[in-house]
């Protein structure tokens, strides 16, 4: 029986981790089912509540709309941990490369010779043109995992927020005419909708700044 060598187990970590990411992207497609029956769910309900509003009861069509809330915000959290699961496992990985790269692990074959090198020590080649400016058609530094994991945030907080308004409105209403005028009347009016855009853009803004930049390009510093 041939041995297992230090060569052997560093390539194992690499196939490793692209098996990873290769699940990350599998796994994301199949949430994205449970995300998509959840919205296609309220929108079919929304549907059917404007368009026949006396056939179906305000208390009951409104705690129909707060469940399916209520298990799009469960998907969502799935989705998130789902995501996070996938990306600690692939960084794992790659936190176990790195190892072997620090201290220098010395295979058989001349692959020893570049063991310890960081990416700039090879000649010739020139680091990405990156620059952040969403218009901006050049490479950009962000993390392509993190917004997976930002995609998750998006949803809960969607499905939070209509949760919300349908709990606000099983307290505040008691027909479905009077919970569409009153939401007309305050939600969709232009200084509602002005600064529901405003708040929602900042958000992005601040939350895009703090959370969704490649630490490789943090750490190098571009």
């Amino acid at each position: 029986m041939s041995k297992i060598n230090a060569q052997d187990v560093y390539k194992t970590f690499w196939k490793c981790r692209d098996l990873e990411i290769q699940h990350y992207w599998h796994r994301i497609v199949f949430m994205t089912a449970f995300l998509l029956g959840c919205f296609t769910a309220y929108g079919g309900w929304i549907g059917i509540a404007v368009k026949e509003r006396g056939a179906m009861p305000f208390v009951v069509g409104n705690g129909v709309g707060f469940c399916i809330a209520l298990i799009g915000i469960v998907c969502s959290l799935l989705w998130i941990m789902m995501a996070k699961g996938s990306k600690a496992w692939y960084e794992e990985y790659e936190h176990l490369i790195e190892a072997f790269v620090e201290v220098k692990v010395f295979f058989e074959s001349d692959v020893h010779n570049y063991v310890g090198l960081e990416y700039y020590d090879f000649p010739r080649i020139r680091p990405a043109d990156v620059n952040d400016f969403l218009w901006s058609t050049k490479a950009g530094a962000y993390s392509v995992s993190k917004i997976g994991v930002a995609i998750g945030h998006i949803t809960v907080t969607i499905w939070g927020v209509i949760g919300f308004v349908h709990l606000f409105l099983s307290k505040s209403c008691t027909s479905w005419t009077q919970a569409m005028d009153y939401i007309s009347g305050r939600c969709f009016d232009a200084s509602g909708l002005t600064v529901m855009g405003a708040a929602v853009l900042l958000l992005f803004w601040l939350y895009g700044k703090q959370f969704l930049f490649s630490s490789y390009f943090k750490k190098r510093k571009y």
